[in-house]
């Protein structure tokens, strides 16, 4: 059957997308230099000084926010924006350890972006193609409960190439930093899945 008249084209679909991803990274702050101290903290270490009440989540979220938008202005490496969730499940993670007096695992308060291949609940997978947009996961991909359970926070899906074969993305290019340790550290954020 010939799709309707009424079928978005796939460039409608990309531009609503893209559109949706610029509204929902407004909402990130500006960088300040005290962020720096959060952002040179290693995975491991971010617990750390949570558990010892120097830092919070929401204090470490927020500045991998920043962090984030900062490196999406200057590589498109975001296709979905979590921050509004992320920041809900840092003052749940804060909340916890303030009651608990414990964290919730090895990853509490640790900011992670995950590939757009992988399923977050609530959230498209669109391995770069336009048909599957505007159909959220039901459920999220293992690794991504792992962390949870661990307490990291997911913070964002970043950009990849369509089916992770081509050299082209409909949310546009995203350059691969060949060279990432030459990376400036304002475009350095979180800890990445994949490559």
């Amino acid at each position: 059957m010939w799709p309707s008249s009424s079928a978005r084209s796939w460039q409608d679909i990309v531009r609503q997308k893209q559109t949706a991803r610029t509204e929902a990274l407004k909402t990130a702050s500006t960088p300040v230099d005290s962020h720096i101290v959060y952002l040179s903290a290693s995975a491991p270490e971010i617990p750390r000084r949570i558990a010892s009440g120097e830092w919070t989540a929401s204090e470490v979220l927020e500045a991998y926010i920043s962090q984030a938008a900062v490196a999406h202005a200057s590589t498109n490496c975001i296709t979905e924006v979590l921050f509004e969730e992320a920041r809900r499940e840092a003052q749940a993670l804060d909340q916890y350890f303030q009651e608990q007096k414990q964290l919730k695992g090895p990853l509490h308060g640790v900011p992670v972006s995950f590939k757009d291949l992988f399923n977050i609940k609530g959230c498209d997978s669109t391995v770069g193609h336009t048909q599957n947009a505007d159909r959220p996961a039901s459920t999220d991909a293992e690794v991504v409960k792992l962390v949870r359970q661990a307490g990291g926070i997911p913070l964002a899906k970043t950009n990849i190439s369509q089916c992770m074969m081509f050299f082209d993305q409909n949310y546009g290019p995203a350059p691969l930093p060949f060279r990432a340790h030459e990376l400036p550290e304002r475009l350095k954020f979180g800890y990445y899945t994949s490559g």
